[in-house]
């Protein structure tokens, strides 16, 4: 008797791997560029690997799509990628960037204290963490900014990494007032280039993973933070950067560059008729956020 059975994937199976692709995808594509022009050979050997995992991973879910007869995303690719355009980073900063995709933080508990009680290592461990996330993000825009060829899109980037600027001087304040040395910094990540190397496309897909790491990084930080104040700084944050993260989506699908993930195929309703993918496709944009 033949015990095996096959089982096709649930729903949020299916929108886990999605992710995954994009993301393996549009990391190639970064890292591509970064192998075009280390010079230090201990970080390309570090590249190198990080290339060879995510095009492993892409493989391995391909194989999924296909089993599972589900579309394979368009993703990023050749055409997300200038391999001619000259450095953009420097190699300190690939490090960084390699450390910070591949990083699984670690879940902190805190207890509930004092609101004007000194940090405890927790606090000061999440707040360091947000505060390298943001630096990161702070050089990557700019980055983005001074190579995208459109002047609407350069300003929206700017916009944003002010308001990075201002989340890495307000998350630096409580760890000043224990005169506890704040994390250094990071302004020289970003060579003179303007040649973009990578698509706007790309471009936004990767700033709106950057904000969902750190909505997940705050939302973390906050649920192990019980000092009110800190609390208040991290909501605050999450406001301001969803805001943000709106237009993104705006302008994604503006400029057509948002890929539907996929969704579940609609029931038939009480008359028995199937409702159309045209429905599905509005009810998608309709709750994108506006």
């Amino acid at each position: 008797m033949n015990n095996q059975s096959f089982s096709p994937l649930s729903a949020a199976e299916m929108a886990v791997i999605w992710k995954q692709y994009m993301n393996d995808k549009a990391i190639s594509c970064m890292i591509k560029h970064f192998l075009c022009h280390v010079d230090d050979l201990d970080i390309q050997k570090a590249i190198q690997g990080t290339l060879h995992i995510t095009t492993k991973n892409s493989d391995a879910l391909t194989a999924i799509f296909l089993k599972e007869n589900m579309p394979i995303p368009l993703g990023f690719g050749e055409e997300d990628l200038n391999v001619e355009a000259p450095k953009l980073f420097s190699d300190s900063f690939y490090l960084l960037y390699l450390k910070h995709i591949s990083n699984d933080k670690e879940l902190f508990l805190g207890s509930y204290l004092d609101e004007k009680r000194p940090l405890t290592v927790i606090e000061i461990s999440h707040i360091v963490s947000s505060i390298q996330t943001n630096l990161i993000a702070k050089d990557l825009i700019l980055g983005f900014a001074q190579t995208a060829p459109s002047q609407e899109i350069q300003a929206f980037l700017l916009k944003g990494r002010e308001q990075v600027q201002q989340h890495i001087e307000s998350l630096s304040q409580p760890l000043m007032v224990e005169n506890i040395p704040v994390t250094m910094k990071w302004d020289y990540g970003v060579e003179k280039s303007s040649i973009p190397p990578f698509s706007e496309k790309l471009m936004m897909f990767h700033l709106a993973a950057m904000i969902t790491e750190n909505v997940r990084g705050y939302g973390l930080a906050m649920s192990t933070s019980p000092r009110l104040d800190l609390a208040l700084n991290y909501t605050n944050f999450t406001n301001e950067i969803l805001e943000y993260a709106k237009e993104v989506s705006r302008i994604s699908i503006e400029q057509g560059w948002l890929e539907e993930p996929p969704h579940i195929p609609f029931p038939k309703n009480s008359f028995g008729i199937k409702i159309s993918s045209r429905f599905s496709a509005s009810l998608f944009f309709r709750f994108s956020p506006q």
